[in-house]
């Protein structure tokens, strides 16, 4: 047996094994490096552990940056020491500006006492929150709720304010106040209102066009509801009329009758004289007033 071949062969698998091994490092490593790796698994004396390779803040950091909510981190006077995108986004300026500037420089004047007496309840641990307006970059004002809460880092103690736009919910709360407005006038008024969509359907109707017709309205065609006629028309109107009508054919009952569709292309009536007859054989005499 040659001595010298048989090291040579085992020095051959040595290598095929170091070789084997290193290509598996390089590929771990690779993975890593291209962000395909996020644990490791490692056998202990323990029992099996997973080892992330991200620090233990990174998934509340993540969690901050990715909050629809201004989120800021400041001093005790007021410096900022941290700030969300979103906190940004609101007061339209950019990060490396925002940090290390004044909190109260986003703050309208007149809420600066306010934030401060803000900060002194946060300091006797009660509830610290209210409604601030904060100035964005072209001076607007922008309506927030703020949250204060204390943290206490390395006995250094600093705060964390939540700041929540409300924008949407005042705009919101006016268009639900606008709409209730409209709603108790069409309750109160004492003449026939009707509103109706593009389409001719009747989405809003006073109390008194509901008595008229003897039933809801509400989302029903106002062709198809009612027919209004006219007791006198100029004969330019009717011309108007029998001209934006699609498929017409002469009918004296229909070059008499009022449709939604010519308000809805741009006829005006002002104090026209029409009739309804309702369906259990009541008739109203009218003043018809329509604008789209």
């Amino acid at each position: 047996m040659n001595l010298d071949n048989y090291a040579n062969e085992e020095l051959l698998q040595e290598i095929q094994v170091l070789q084997t091994r290193l290509k598996t490092a390089e590929d771990t490593l690779e993975a890593i490096h291209q962000g395909g790796v996020d644990a490791f698994v490692i056998a202990t004396p323990e029992g099996e552990k997973v080892f992330t390779l991200q620090s233990g803040d990174y998934t509340y950091r993540l969690l901050i940056e990715q909050m629809s909510e201004g989120a800021v981190i400041v001093t005790s006077e007021g410096g900022i020491l941290y700030a969300n995108q979103a906190f940004a986004n609101l007061v339209q300026i950019s990060l490396a500006k925002i940090i290390g500037s004044k909190f109260q420089e986003f703050i309208l004047e007149q809420d600066v006492d306010k934030l401060q007496a803000l900060m002194k309840i946060k300091k006797q641990d009660l509830v610290a929150a209210g409604e601030f307006s904060l100035i964005n970059i072209n001076q607007q004002e922008i309506s927030v709720y703020i949250n204060a809460n204390s943290l206490n880092i390395n006995s250094y103690e600093i705060t964390c304010l939540i700041v929540t736009d409300l924008t949407e919910k005042h705009q919101n709360e006016q268009i639900i106040a606008s709409e209730r407005f409209a709603r108790s006038i069409l309750e109160q008024v004492g003449e026939s209102i009707v509103v109706c969509d593009e389409t001719g359907k009747i989405i809003r109707a006073s109390q008194v066009f509901n008595t008229l017709c003897g039933t809801n309205p509400l989302w029903q065609n106002f062709d198809n509801l009612i027919s209004l006629f006219f007791s006198h028309l100029d004969p330019n109107i009717i011309t108007n009329i029998i001209q934006s009508l699609p498929n017409y054919v002469p009918d004296i009952m229909v070059e008499h009758r009022f449709y939604i569709s010519t308000v809805l292309q741009g006829q005006i009536y002002n104090g026209v004289e029409v009739y309804f007859q309702r369906p259990d054989g009541q008739q109203f005499d009218l003043f018809l007033n329509a604008r789209p």
